[in-house]
């Protein structure tokens, strides 16, 4: 008897316990929840995209938001931003101020982690990154993933109030615009907000960004804005751009090439080859001599035929042979162009100073105070391995009926 008391008792004290805990547990949560920063929905805004800059000596921040499904005017997809977007634009002393001063006009709380589209205005990215940088990198709820660009044509609210076809909110679409052109064109490359950053941070590399401008009302890509130091300092174009791309340290995958062969002209047109590019690999390895640098650059390319503009039978092995020479050429001659262009700026977006530190250190203590002066003087080897792999449908040239 006495030990089926002491069994009670226990289950008793076990059952006060598991009760105890069950209460502390409950009201703790009235305590420890993380509820700070919590926003009603009500009261929130989605900011797709936010724009920096500068005007008339004060900071200016731009959002494109997204309006309530109840405010908005019809599907999405068939027309312009401004369908589906609102344009929130304030100014400040500093950026954070000007962020901040948007709720004197606008009643709900920007959620700004949701902003996957990141432009700074060309006024600022010519006049100092540092007016942003700090607080780009500070700021959680900025994401590093985010793409980055740099818009020219005026202020950065311009771009906010833009439009894009087919797409709802103009600036969003301009990260598909990016991705779009890098498998299908492969002219410009895009970069995030992290990558931006880590090559401001670090020296023997400088910073890039895709350029924005507005053309017939709409957004498009139109060159490379490259910096020097905390300032952008030119645009490369299109030829400059693609062959900065060649030169990245990634394999590169995607891309396009229109080049003359055979010699000639047809209909009154320059004889074309197209080909699209498969593959390409740079490997750049730093040489220094007593009478300078060189860079060594081998490219390793492959890529489909895709068509020709004329009626000549080149599917040969001999034309053939005489196509991937003039691929090597024409790609080189689109590196030469960047490398040269770059090397006027003074600005080393290939990141050759970084090479050499990592494969020379000590004669990178030697250069790196003089480093932009050194870069526009360095020579270039360079040398392409370019193959025609696949002939898609036919493996001949159109053949015309007499």
């Amino acid at each position: 008897m006495k030990s089926d008391k002491k069994v009670i008792t226990i289950l008793h004290k076990n059952k006060t316990i598991k009760c105890s805990v069950l209460i502390i547990l409950i009201f703790s949560q009235f305590f420890i929840s993380g509820c700070w920063n919590y926003n009603e929905i009500n009261n929130s805004a989605i900011p797709l995209a936010v724009g920096f800059d500068y005007k008339d000596s004060h900071a200016l921040i731009s959002m494109q938001v997204a309006k309530p499904s109840s405010q908005g005017s019809g599907s999405g997809g068939s027309g312009g931003s401004s369908s589906q977007a609102l344009v929130v634009t304030e100014t400040g002393s500093d950026i954070i101020d000007a962020a901040r001063r948007i709720q004197l006009s606008f009643p709900r709380v920007p959620i700004w982690a949701h902003a996957g589209t990141l432009v700074i205005g060309e006024g600022l990215a010519t006049k100092d990154l540092g007016l942003v940088t700090d607080i780009l990198a500070r700021n959680k709820n900025f994401r590093k993933a985010s793409y980055f660009y740099v818009f020219s044509g005026g202020t950065v609210d311009k771009c906010m109030q833009a439009q894009m076809p087919l797409e709802p909110y103009s600036v969003p679409g301009l990260d598909k615009m990016i991705k779009n052109q890098e498998s299908l064109l492969g002219i410009y490359s895009p970069i995030t907000l992290a990558k931006f950053e880590e090559r401001l941070d670090n020296p023997g590399i400088e910073a890039y960004a895709p350029r924005v401008i507005i053309r017939n009302k709409n957004l498009t890509l139109d060159g490379m804005a490259v910096f020097k130091g905390r300032k952008m300092v030119g645009v490369l174009n299109e030829k400059e751009s693609r062959g900065f791309r060649f030169l990245r340290p990634d394999q590169i995958n995607g891309g396009f090439l229109s080049v003359n062969y055979p010699p000639g002209s047809y209909a009154g047109y320059p004889k074309l080859i197209d080909v699209e590019l498969i593959r390409s690999q740079a490997a750049i390895k730093p040489q220094i001599k007593s009478d300078g640098i060189t860079m060594q650059i081998k490219i390793t390319a492959e890529a489909n035929y895709y068509g020709q503009n004329s009626i000549d039978n080149i599917l040969t092995l001999k034309d053939v042979k005489q196509m991937e020479a003039a691929c090597n050429r024409q790609i080189a001659s689109d590196i030469q162009s960047a490398v040269s262009r770059c090397q006027s700026l003074e600005s080393d977006v290939f990141g050759w100073g970084q090479k050499i530190n990592r494969t020379q250190p000590a004669a990178w203590n030697e250069l790196k105070n003089d480093w932009p002066s050194v870069f526009a003087g360095v020579k270039t080897d360079i040398k392409v391995n370019f193959k025609i792999r696949r002939t898609f449908l036919t493996n001949k040239s159109f053949e015309f009926r007499e």
